[in-house]
């Protein structure tokens, strides 16, 4: 009896844990976010795809698939094809863009809460920080 007291209290708390961590990666699937970002002014200027398997607790990886809006200047790396890395820490989430440079870089800050992640951008180049905006990602839906 015992046994099935601390099976139960265990299966609570995994519950528990499971319904107040909605903003959680799925740990063994790709998961996939509509991604759009906007200027410091709020207008549209990149729309595509985020791809992020968890690695671990705290680590992820994945590729994007990004195109420009319009006629769009000084926004980084962040159009085209490539590779991402980032790490989350509760509902905070970092994705860099570009891992494989130093010296010009995309990089995501926000929050994941419900399967929409919120936040800035920021592109850093050997400069320092060069330009920035929004963005928005929506977990598994499109436009």
């Amino acid at each position: 009896m015992k046994i099935f007291k601390i099976a139960y209290l265990i299966l609570i708390i995994l519950f528990i844990n499971c319904e107040n961590n909605k903003a959680v990666i799925n740990a063994t699937t790709t998961d996939a976010f509509f991604y759009q970002s906007y200027d410091s002014t709020g207008i549209l200027i990149v729309k595509g795809w985020l791809s992020l398997n968890r690695i671990n607790s705290t680590q992820f990886n994945g590729d994007w698939s990004l195109e420009k809006i319009g006629n769009t200047d000084n926004i980084g790396p962040q159009h085209g094809d490539g590779v991402l890395i980032g790490v989350m820490q509760s509902n905070n989430i970092s994705i860099n863009l570009n891992p494989g440079t130093i010296d010009n870089n995309v990089i995501l800050n926000g929050v994941i809460t419900d399967g929409v992640i919120e936040g800035s951008w920021h592109w850093i180049t050997i400069a320092g920080a060069t330009n920035w905006g929004t963005f928005r990602a929506n977990q598994n839906t499109g436009p």
